[in-house]
């Protein structure tokens, strides 16, 4: 199979906050908040059907990951009228996939223009028009940092909120009306500067996309790691539309030799690879150095547990030979987990990555949202949800936000190709800053 057709529709997972494809783990049990309906003054009475909105790029679309996404989606919106039919309500949710080319504030616009609340449907020989209730947005989504960052103005000028379920650039953890249900990535930096340190590696080489998300995830493995005493050189950045890697590995291949001319072993050095779906021919090029496969390679929450490597001879040879590990941040095992896991296999066949999870949770999060606040007010829902979030576990487990809105904490199960498939290698403890290697690893 050549390399474009591995990037064009092999690719499962892409995200600027890193992608994961996993099934979940640990036992906890999932509920919902119970709490009723919460007055405001600016609360109001409200019938018929509220939008939420799936945010979808037309690259996204090509790829299983859609698949996932819009079930998930689509799951949780049935999941949470089932909940509303059993109470004295008088609206429902629904779902809208909404799809952008390269500007997510394309998506936004259209979704403003035609409104998302229909009330009192008219009969069509009436000659009434149907009654609106003013604009306002519940969205999920954008996929990536890039595209948060592109709608960050244009959400605090419009009546929206928004949660990205796979959005992790630091930059990005600010008090707004966009909220994260995914930690954001310096909890990710610290996962794999421990299995680094753990491994006695003394020096890293990353090679990563020049994006938001790329140039923040390696200075945040940059900084962790050189907190605890290791070395991350400047690496090698290349743009986001590349696809053959020569060039690149090459200069990879020159760093590494620099390293073991200087006195390192080659069991003391390591590569950070962080990308997305072009990890593939990234490691089919750099098999082609003898050098690059003497050393450990660590990937990035984007390559953890994804098909692609697996489909692809080439790179999954490279990527066992180097022993690849990446982090995947840890989805429980619990009643809505699995719930989730079990619809998306079953109409896939594949596990689905893990923010498909944050989608999930993210449609319930808003619905009762709405429902406490009894208001379809943005500035008063946006008080009310992180309230809502920290009292509900769902999917993901608990929700509890931080200050800027994102996942709060979160603890990383660590992957590598093993026997030709992904296996867990070990879990990292965020509470404990500790990474614990599978006994069977």
């Amino acid at each position: 199979m050549n390399r474009t057709v591995l990037i064009a529709i092999g690719v499962a997972l892409i995200i600027a906050g890193g992608l994961m494809a996993l099934s979940p783990q640990d036992d906890q049990t999932a509920d919902v908040t119970t709490e009723e309906p919460r007055n405001t003054d600016d609360a109001v009475d409200f019938e018929g059907s509220v939008w939420f909105s799936l945010l979808e790029s037309s690259y996204d679309e090509r790829t299983l990951y859609s698949n996932h996404t819009k079930r998930s989606f689509n799951l949780a919106i049935e999941d949470f009228n089932a909940y509303l039919s059993e109470k004295d309500v008088t609206w429902d949710a629904v779902s809208k996939v909404v799809q952008f080319g390269e500007n997510p504030t394309e998506a936004l616009d259209a979704i403003y223009a035609e409104g998302n609340v229909l009330l009192d449907e008219p009969a069509a020989d009436s000659g009434d028009e149907s009654q609106r209730y003013p604009f306002q947005a519940f969205v999920v989504g954008p996929t990536t940092s890039n595209q948060v960052a592109d709608i960050m103005e244009y959400v605090q000028d419009h009546d929206m909120l928004v949660i990205s379920h796979s959005s992790t650039a630091p930059s990005l953890a600010i008090p707004d009306r966009i909220f994260r249900l995914v930690p954001d990535d310096t909890g990710q930096a610290r996962a794999t500067a421990a299995v680094m340190s753990d491994m006695g590696i003394r020096a890293v080489v990353p090679i990563y996309i020049d994006n938001i998300w790329g140039t923040e995830l390696y200075g945040a493995v940059s900084d962790s790691f050189g907190a605890i005493g290791g070395m991350v050189d400047e690496g090698v950045s290349y743009n986001p539309d590349t696809d053959d890697f020569s060039e690149q590995t090459g200069m990879l291949s020159e760093k590494i030799d620099a390293y073991l001319d200087s006195g390192y072993a080659s069991d003391q050095l390591a590569v950070l690879a962080i990308s997305y779906g072009e990890i593939v021919p990234l490691l089919e090029d750099a098999g082609a150095y003898g050098n690059l496969a003497s050393v450990v390679w660590f990937g990035s929450d984007s390559s953890a547990n994804t098909s692609p490597i697996t489909d692809s001879p080439v790179a999954l040879e490279f990527a066992q030979q180097v022993g690849l590990i990446s982090p995947s941040y840890r989805i429980p095992n619990n009643e809505k987990s699995m719930h989730v896991y079990d619809a998306l296999v079953e109409e896939t066949g594949i596990s689905p990555n893990g923010h498909v999870y944050a989608v999930y949770d993210a449609v319930w999060i808003y619905g009762l949202t709405i429902e406490r606040g009894g208001t379809l007010q943005v500035d008063v829902l946006k008080d009310i949800l992180p309230e809502v979030a920290s009292g509900y576990s769902g999917a993901l487990g608990p929700t509890e936000l931080n200050d800027a809105g994102d996942l709060a904490s979160a603890d990383y199960e660590l992957f590598w190709i093993h026997d030709g498939e992904w296996q867990t290698y070990g879990v990292y403890d965020a509470s404990a800053d500790e990474f614990t290697k599978d006994s069977s690893g």
